[in-house]
């Protein structure tokens, strides 16, 4: 009889019965012969099949990971063919797995490492060093904390944005017992809100926990390399997503005994951002990393991402709003389309159609820039042409549908005594906001990238009623700030990420939050917003896959 097996659920359990029961099983070879399959089991319990009756060959072997990352049931070989369930891959051992990408002996060593601090003693110990009642959640977060330590493994904490992920750092290093100094890298925003915690939840930590910025590492690299420090924390680690860069290089020459790295967001564009963060937490890692590229896999393939999941999720943690704040209100997202006025429209059409001209015309040295550039001024139009080049617009001042609806927003928000947050990436349509809540009699503050004082505005938003909007540039603003005086959100221009909404959000959306919280996308019917939109979805995708460690 003759069987397929191409579209069968489970080939491998299928094969194994009728070998049970007696039959015998052939497959063509590569000479266009038959030859016989046999049944074999490897020390993981995995059944596979061969044209060879003797093997000691292992199913959780490179063989059955380039099978799986190629979609394939079965390899050639020589004439020799091996049936394998691809699927089997989600069943090996991380450590086996790990040591098939390639890693160091340290790194499969971190998969078998399974030591566990007593409960009750960090509880005591939270109990008695940290003047704060953590919810159940942190506290479980403070022991896994403890645990990776004493297992050796730098870890990385990504529980969602607004759940107290300082908190629970701050009372792990009051459990830890040593007198070499902890070093916090953290961006210019955070740092005082790093040293008011500290004072706040572990004042004895005040002299032992140093606070720094990524850049004074970067600029002053020499003045922190002759300190071996116990712990370095890595705050909002996706600033130094990207291994190429200064502030990446840096840091990875800090001497320490642990590393603990610190995002709400682990994954802002790609996989490649999270094993940045694990290269740099555990540097033989980087071997694993470079054992899948080597396949000539995409790094973003779905294979590719689920191996990355299974081999990194036993060092993050991550829980999410929905799942631990039962007591936290509501939140909804919504998306309001606009139709640009007709003078937009002839401005952004014609802005179109000289990009295309570009494309088609420039030297295909200077595409990358003519995109770039290009996707730039059509993100601009969208938003207020005013931010164009003169000679992209017809007149010296045209009205923006999307500033206006703006005000339209803030004016119904201050009616029923509400306060909101505006994000825009472009400053200079966060100024030209400016004026129109001026001549609409709204009270706003504002924080952008060359704001000193930054308590001020925060404190101001938070305390006073009179004050309606806070205007926020999304990189000076998109991070660690408590904005809960806000329910409601709205972004005046989207990235490429969802990452930057829910940084957006979360202002807002955090403990502390009595009311239910609305955040609206401002999007122009019919332009690259749109688009934008579809390539968001496509990145949450991959993100979904460490959501739930």
């Amino acid at each position: 009889s003759t069987l397929c097996l191409k579209d069968a659920e489970n080939p491998s359990a299928i094969l194994k019965r009728l070998l049970d029961e007696g039959w015998k099983l052939y497959v063509p070879n590569q000479q266009g012969k038959t030859s016989r399959v046999y049944g074999h089991t490897a020390s993981s319990g995995i059944t596979w099949f061969s044209t060879e009756e003797f093997t000691s060959e292992d199913p959780a072997s490179d063989k059955l990971l380039d099978s799986f990352l190629r979609s394939r049931d079965y390899v050639e070989s020589d004439g020799k063919i091996s049936l394998i369930d691809r699927k089997a891959i989600s069943s090996v051992n991380e450590g086996n797995l790990a040591a098939v990408t390639g890693a160091t002996q340290d790194v499969v060593c971190l998969y078998s490492n399974d030591k566990r601090v007593e409960k009750s003693d960090i509880e005591i110990a939270v109990r008695n060093k940290v003047t704060a009642n953590l919810r159940p959640y942190q506290l479980e977060g403070v022991l896994w904390l403890q645990n990776q330590r004493l297992n050796g493994a730098g870890c990385l904490l990504a529980d969602e944005m607004g759940l107290g992920k300082t908190l629970q750092v701050i009372a792990h290093l009051a459990c830890v017992n040593t007198d070499k100094p902890h070093l916090v890298i953290a961006p210019v925003s955070l740092i005082y809100n790093w040293h008011r915690e500290i004072e706040r939840f572990a004042p004895q930590l005040s002299d032992q926990i140093i606070v720094t910025s990524y850049d004074h590492i970067r600029i002053h690299i020499e003045d922190y390399l002759n300190t071996v420090y116990d712990t370095i924390i890595i705050d909002e680690a996706q600033v130094i997503k990207n291994r190429d860069t200064k502030k990446y290089k840096a840091i990875a020459k800090l001497h320490c005994a642990h590393k603990i790295i610190l995002t709400g967001t682990p994954i802002e564009n790609s996989i490649e951002d999270i094993w940045s963060h694990f290269i740099m937490l555990n540097p033989g890692m980087v071997r694993m990393h470079d054992g899948l590229h080597r396949k000539g896999m995409s790094m973003d393939s779905t294979q590719t991402v689920q191996l990355s999941a299974k081999l990194l999720n036993r060092f993050i943690r991550r829980k999410t709003k929905a799942e631990v704040l039962t007591d936290l209100p509501e939140k909804s997202e919504e998306t309001v389309y606009l139709d640009l006025s007709d003078k937009e429209k002839v401005i952004y059409g014609n802005l179109h159609k000289a990009v295309v001209r570009s494309l088609s015309s420039g030297l295909s040295g200077r595409i990358n820039s003519i995109v770039l550039e290009g996707l730039l001024r059509l993100r601009q139009a969208c938003v207020s042409a005013n931010m164009l080049p003169a000679s992209l617009r017809s007149s010296s001042h045209i009205a923006s549908t999307k500033l206006r609806m703006a005000v339209d927003f803030a004016e119904q928000i201050r009616a029923n005594g509400r306060k909101v947050l505006m994000f825009s990436q472009f400053v200079k349509a966060l100024q030209e906001l400016e004026s129109l809540l001026g001549e609409a009699g709204i009270n706003f503050v504002k924080l952008y990238g060359d704001t000193i004082d930054r308590k001020a505005p925060v404190e101001a938003f938070q305390n006073d009623d009179s004050i309606t909007v806070f205007l926020l540039s999304l990189k000076a603003g998109g991070v660690g700030l408590n904005l809960t005086a806000a329910d409601t959100v709205i972004l005046l221009d989207d990235w490429w990420n969802p990452a930057v909404e829910a940084q957006a959000m979360s202002r807002a959306y955090r403990i502390g939050q009595k009311r239910n919280v609305s955040m609206y996308r401002f999007v122009c019917k019919d332009t690259v917003e749109e688009k934008i939109l579809q390539l968001q979805e496509k990145k949450r995708s991959t993100v979904d896959v460490f959501q739930n460690t």
